[in-house]
């Protein structure tokens, strides 16, 4: 009786939760207790996209690193969806870190991972959820060893606080996934905090939203330029929010070439 009404509790039917499908993935959550952004699912299918075509080259560059497959840190999970859809939708993945900071999203997290893995058992061994602080939790993965191949930045607002962490922990030659979503700093409506934010001032008029993606690399090669590393970033406008993925010109280049 206990496991009928435990259950019944996670039901699609329930009130207190919300049910969402997509891709390949079906996930619940508390209502108003877990952030999820429908707007973002083009964003997480090119994600999806872009890491098979760079797996493909960064794999067969490594081959005498003897590399099984790739090791992704997604640092701001929330409801696992994005780690889910990487796990399923994937191929050659080792491992996948979910971080979240609030100790509710890291058990819905743990819950929609058991729930996918009914018709993909595999997905609880590659799926580690982790709570920590976004920060912290990449240098503490870095400094145990973990070679993270891809970093997912997909935060509320803002994504540079996070840069300098994700740079100094990502492997070498590796993929930095970044979302801005705090268009109205980057569109000319807070010069100031833009300022803070990205060491730049907006531009107002039609060409706002592609002078934010000049902001948005600016702060992300600051930060490569801190670590004294190199970075190789395109730009894509989209209806969702701003998305920076590193090296995708450089893999899809390299993909033709090999097909060639």
């Amino acid at each position: 009786m206990t496991d009928n009404t435990h259950s019944n509790s996670l039901s699609p039917s329930c009130d207190d939760y919300t049910v969402v499908k997509e891709g390949s993935v079906h996930i619940r959550f508390p209502k108003g207790e877990v952030f999820y952004n429908p707007v973002q699912q083009f964003n997480r299918d090119l994600s999806i996209s872009v890491i098979r075509t760079f797996s493909d080259i960064y794999l067969s560059e490594r081959k005498k690193r003897n590399l099984d497959g790739l090791t992704i840190l997604e640092a701001l999970s929330a409801t696992g969806l994005r780690s889910i859809r990487y796990a399923k939708e994937l191929p050659k993945i080792v491992r996948i870190y979910a971080n979240d900071l609030d100790p509710s999203a890291v058990e819905t997290i743990k819950r929609n991972v058991k729930l996918n893995s009914e018709d993909a058992s595999h997905i609880i061994n590659i799926i580690q959820p982790i709570q920590g602080d976004a920060n912290a939790s990449m240098h503490r993965l870095k400094y145990e060893g973990q070679q993270l191949d891809v970093i997912d930045l997909d935060p509320y607002g803002s994504a540079a606080p996070f840069i300098d962490s994700a740079v100094q922990s990502i492997a070498d030659g590796g993929l930095l996934c970044v979302t801005c979503t705090d268009l109205a700093v980057l569109c000319a409506t807070h010069p100031e905090t833009c300022f803070a934010k990205y060491g730049g001032l907006p531009v107002r008029g039609d060409v706002c939203h592609e002078a934010s993606h000049s902001n948005s690399s600016a702060i992300l090669n600051a930060g490569y330029a801190v670590s004294g590393s190199h970075c190789e970033p395109l730009a894509i406008k989209t209806t969702a929010p701003v998305s920076l993925l590193w090296k995708i010109m450089q893999v899809m280049v390299q993909r033709r070439l090999f097909l060639k």
